[in-house]
């Protein structure tokens, strides 16, 4: 749901929280700060319009490595 959100073009928690509850705008916030820090990366699957279609959270090189380590 919160990937939907956000591939709907909600940019914020505060973009999220008018369609979702509280555990939603947490886990867009875990979301953003994870991929700030560089451990996951976002890809997005557009059409030939420019409509998000798709989107997608994958763990980044480094955000593979930590979870290896811890």
């Amino acid at each position: 749901a919160v990937l939907k959100l956000v591939a709907a073009g909600a940019a914020s928690a505060h973009d999220v929280a008018r369609f979702g509850g509280p555990d939603v705008v947490c886990a867009v916030k875990v979301l953003v700060g994870l991929e700030r820090k560089g451990l996951v990366e976002r890809r997005v699957l557009r059409d030939g319009y420019g409509t998000v279609r798709h989107s997608s959270h994958f763990l980044t090189p480094v955000g593979q490595h930590r979870i290896r380590v811890v």
